[in-house]
């Protein structure tokens, strides 16, 4: 299944991501992987959820590893902020792709916005991609189930007995 959500960015943002990931490749490919922080405020300064959310996944395609894992996050049913665009099964590849990406270059790349600023948010990640992991019994990868639950505190959780 494919999604493409970009014929929603308006042509001038499109631009100004364009040109801030040539900038960004040519003289910090690292920081590619973490552009999302820098781009926030500009994108969600448009007010409308779609575009925030189309921005998102243009970012993916960018390769911004935060912008992966919240794209999935706003696909998902799961998420009662979800985006206006809900595709569980999309919200399920993006998110285990994206914490994929975070558990490679966690070490080698500041994800500090997504791991300690928005430390709240990336549980909720985690804990959204464990819930479709768990549903789907684990046709996943377990490494990745692992490294999410590791940020999730299962004691204060209740269960239904």
């Amino acid at each position: 299944m494919h999604l493409s959500l970009i014929h929603n960015i308006p042509d001038d943002l499109r631009k100004h991501i364009d040109d801030h990931y040539a900038r960004t490749i040519q003289y910090y490919p690292a920081k590619r992987l973490a552009m999302w922080p820098r781009l926030r405020a500009l994108i969600e300064n448009h007010e409308c959820q779609l575009i925030t959310q189309s921005s998102l996944q243009y970012l993916t395609f960018h390769q911004c590893v935060i912008s992966r894992c919240l794209f999935g996050y706003t696909l998902s049913q799961g998420n009662s902020n979800h985006g206006p665009i809900v595709s569980n099964n999309l919200a399920e590849y993006y998110l285990e792709t994206g914490i994929k990406l975070v558990q490679k270059f966690e070490t080698e790349v500041d994800l500090s916005w997504l791991l300690q600023s928005r430390s709240d948010l990336w549980k909720q990640v985690c804990c959204l991609y464990l819930s479709h992991a768990y549903q789907n019994d684990f046709h996943c990868c377990k490494s990745t189930v692992k490294f999410s639950e590791k940020f999730i505190n299962f004691k204060k959780k209740k269960f239904a007995a």
